[in-house]
């Protein structure tokens, strides 16, 4: 299939008996809506993460204390590279991670 902007999208197999209804137009504008989202660079990421209890044991005690998990493909799109180093800037209520610049 062709995109109005002559790009050719993958269209998953669909049964004869559907193809040219009204449910198959709205099957193929579905496909063209994801793959617009997918090839928007410039949309914001809204991912929702759920804090995860960490137990830190020593000696004589045991501390819980909470821990956020962070990874995917996403975050290398987003400019974050395997191996590199990033600034955190932490204020009440809110976290900003950077990927830090090399220096030369």
């Amino acid at each position: 299939m062709i995109k109005p902007g002559g790009e050719r999208v993958k269209v998953p197999y669909l049964s004869s008996s559907l193809v040219g209804t009204q449910h198959h137009r709205a099957y193929l504008n579905l496909i063209i809506m994801r793959t617009n989202k997918r090839k928007n660079p410039n949309r914001a990421e809204l991912r929702s993460l759920k804090i995860q209890p960490r137990h830190r044991f020593n000696r004589w005690s045991t501390t819980i204390v909470p821990e956020l998990k962070l990874c995917g493909q996403w975050l290398e799109n987003l400019g974050f590279e395997i191996d590199s180093r990033v600034t955190i800037h932490a204020s009440k209520e809110h976290i900003i991670i950077r990927p830090q610049e090399v220096e030369k």
